[in-house]
């Protein structure tokens, strides 16, 4: 819309909401915000606050009370509203840098992306996540890793597919995937953007045991005007054909 809307927390974990207007000369607009009881209670025992995003647009928040991590809060900008999303049974005890949430799905990382923890918001439970990288988000399909400069996809927490070589940062709207890219001589800077509903269909392969992906980092990508991009994926086995858009 016209304006942008910003949550905030006080060192005491007081919420504070501000719409902020874009236009010159800048201004913004304090909003009270609604809290639920579960919500407020987590707050108040917080010491400290990771923040996130929910792929369909709201903001997530993971809630950690002396090392250990126990609720899981949403964020509606819109609403002005502070929910709790879902509480965790047995805590997360690896420390909290990065949180995202798709679905019924929360992803928790700490700032080296060693240590990652799948949650479910219907129940609280927890998995460990085995795939490897630096940045982790979850996403429709799976979870989306970023390995140095590479950008997979991990299909069901299986096959894993290089979707950019050279991603400099990425986030997950929707069911799409988008990256900033760079070109070799780091002259242009490129936004992509890529619909991850048709990976669905991807053959499910296991990670090897070091849980590196199973389909090469430099696929092969067949285009032909007027026709989806192919990605060709060659196995021990033979190839795959994995089709984009």
């Amino acid at each position: 819309g016209n304006e942008f809307r910003l949550f905030s927390f006080s060192a005491a974990g007081v919420p504070t909401l501000l719409h902020v207007s874009p236009t010159l000369p800048v201004s913004w607009q304090l909003v009270d915000v609604k809290i639920s009881p579960e919500a407020a209670s987590a707050l108040g025992n917080a010491t400290s606050i990771a923040w996130g995003y929910d792929t369909n647009g709201y903001a997530v928040a993971a809630v950690t009370e002396t090392g250990h991590t126990t609720h899981i809060l949403r964020l509606d900008p819109s609403a002005a509203s502070i929910t709790l999303l879902c509480h965790l049974p047995s805590p997360v005890t690896h420390t909290v840098a990065r949180v995202t949430c798709c679905d019924k799905r929360v992803l928790l990382s700490n700032v080296s992306g060693s240590e990652v923890t799948v949650v479910s918001t219907d129940t609280g439970s927890t998995q460990e996540c085995s795939v490897k990288g630096t940045i982790h988000s979850i996403c429709p399909v799976g979870t989306v890793v970023h390995d140095g400069n590479n950008l997979h996809v991990s299909v069901r927490d299986g096959t894993c597919v290089c979707v950019c070589p050279s991603a400099m940062d990425h986030c997950v709207r929707g069911t799409s995937l988008l990256w900033v890219s760079r070109d070799r001589g780091g002259a242009k800077t490129t936004l992509s953007s890529l619909d991850l509903s048709p990976l669905r269909s991807t053959p499910q392969l296991a990670l090897g045991s070091d849980a590196v992906p199973s389909i090469p980092l430099f696929p092969w990508v067949c285009e032909r005007e007027g026709s989806p991009a192919t990605i060709r994926c060659p196995l021990s086995s033979g190839c795959i054909d994995i089709t984009l858009g």
